[in-house]
C-alpha cells in the first residue's frame, strides 16, 4: 500500500487516472481523462488516448469515443479536420444520439463558415463551459454576441448562466435567443429553456417548450426526447 501511495503522490492527475483505467475501462472515467486533458489545451494528447483506447473500449462506446475526438479538433480550432470527423460519426452512426450532436455541429460550422475567427472563439467558449471554467467562458461569450454567431452565443451564454446556477438571467437569454431568431435551429436551447423553467418550478411553461417541439418536428430524434422529458414532468 504504501508503494502504492508514492506511486501516485508523484504522477500527474491524468498519469494516475490513466494507470487506474488500464485496470477498468471505465467510461467516466475516460471522459475524466479527456477533460484534464481539455483543461491543459493538450487536445492532440487527448485524442491520442481515445485513440489508444478504441483496442480495448466496449463497441457500444465507439459513437462517442468518436464523438470526443471529433469535439477535441474542434476545440483545438482544428475546424476543417473536425467537419471531417463529424461526418464520419453521422456516416458511421446515424441510428445514434451523438450522430444528432454531430449535426449540431455541422450546422455550426456551416453557418459560420465565412467567419473562422469567430468560429474559433465560440468553439474555445464551449470547451470553457465543458471544462467548467464558467467565469471565463461567460466573459469570452459576452464577446462574440454582436459577431456573426449570435444566435450561438446567446445560447451558450444562457448555458453557462445555468450551470452557474443564475436561472433567471439563463432564461431571459433564451426568451431573447425565440424573440430575436424566430427561425433558429438550434433545438438544445428548446431543452435547455424547459430545464431552467422546470427548475424555477415553472412546470406548465416547460411542457409548452416540449409540446411545441414535438408539433415543429414530429418524426425527429429531438421529438423523441421531448416525449421522454415529457413524462418526468
Amino acid at each position: 500500500m504504501i508503494i502504492i501511495f508514492f506511486f501516485f503522490q508523484f504522477q500527474s492527475p491524468v498519469d494516475s487516472l490513466k494507470a487506474i483505467f488500464s485496470q477498468k475501462q471505465d467510461i467516466d472515467l475516460l471522459i475524466q481523462i479527456n477533460n484534464l486533458y481539455r483543461l491543459a489545451d493538450k487536445f492532440d494528447s487527448a485524442n491520442i488516448f481515445l485513440k489508444e483506447c478504441e483496442r480495448y473500449i466496449e463497441k457500444d462506446r465507439f459513437p462517442l469515443l468518436s464523438f470526443l475526438i471529433a469535439e477535441n479538433l474542434f476545440f483545438a480550432g482544428e475546424i476543417l479536420n473536425a467537419r471531417e470527423k463529424y461526418l464520419g460519426v453521422v456516416a458511421r452512426f446515424s441510428n445514434n444520439e451523438v450522430a444528432n450532436n454531430a449535426l449540431e455541429r455541422l450546422y455550426l460550422i456551416e453557418m459560420a463558415r465565412k467567419d473562422t475567427v469567430a468560429l474559433k472563439g465560440l468553439a474555445r467558449a464551449i470547451c470553457l463551459i465543458e471544462t467548467d471554467q464558467l467565469d471565463s467562458a461567460e466573459k469570452s461569450l459576452k464577446d462574440l454576441i454582436n459577431g456573426a454567431i449570435h444566435e450561438y452565443a446567446l445560447y451558450y451564454l444562457a448555458l453557462c448562466y445555468y450551470k452557474k446556477d443564475e436561472l433567471n438571467l439563463a432564461l431571459a437569454i433564451l426568451k431573447d435567443l425565440d424573440k430575436d431568431f424566430k427561425n433558429h435551429k438550434i433545438y438544445p436551447s428548446k431543452f435547455l429553456l424547459a430545464e431552467t423553467y422546470i427548475k424555477l418550478k415553472l412546470y406548465k411553461e416547460a411542457r409548452k417548450v416540449l409540446e411545441d417541439l414535438i408539433v415543429a418536428e414530429p418524426n425527429s430524434a429531438w421529438a423523441v426526447r421531448a416525449r421522454q422529458m415529457l413524462l418526468g414532468i
